[in-house]
């Protein structure tokens, strides 16, 4: 399957989530909406955007965001998706043998030097699975 196919597919998902969770009335928090508008940006750069750059910026919130809900959120329905978005990554990874959103940037940098501080932190082993276990046992505890 191709790579930008899952992009399409995962990151449409990512914005009729957060559109129907604002329909249902489930973003009741003030961090919730800020989630909901973020992933929305994202997903709007990483699914539009034709520059590598705006692509890269679009990666990089992403990783951000993933960290940040793993970390603060409270919402049962975001820690869900969390999940999913996490448990994706390292299948993905693993399947393409790189990081398909990276690819589409064409692995481009705009701090070299800051960014290979947190490109090691990121690319570390285990860290999206450790992020994965403490969004599963937020679920648990906020159910």
């Amino acid at each position: 399957m191709d790579s930008n196919i899952v992009l399409d597919v995962c990151f449409s998902f990512f914005i009729a989530f957060y559109v129907v969770m604002y329909y249902k009335g489930q973003l009741r928090r003030y961090l919730d909406k800020i989630f909901a508008i973020l992933a929305i940006i994202i997903s709007f750069i990483i699914l539009f955007s034709k520059s590598n750059i705006l692509t890269h910026i679009g990666h990089f919130l992403y990783i951000t965001y993933l960290l940040v809900v793993t970390l603060f959120s409270k919402n049962t329905y975001i820690l869900m998706l969390n999940i999913i978005m996490l448990a994706i990554i390292p299948f993905t990874k693993l399947y393409y043998g790189e990081c398909i959103i990276a690819k589409k940037s064409n692995n481009i940098t705009l701090l070299p030097a800051i960014e290979k501080m947190f490109i090691q932190l990121f690319n570390s082993p285990g860290l999206y699975e450790i992020m994965l276990l403490i969004s599963l046992y937020k679920f648990y505890l906020n159910k």
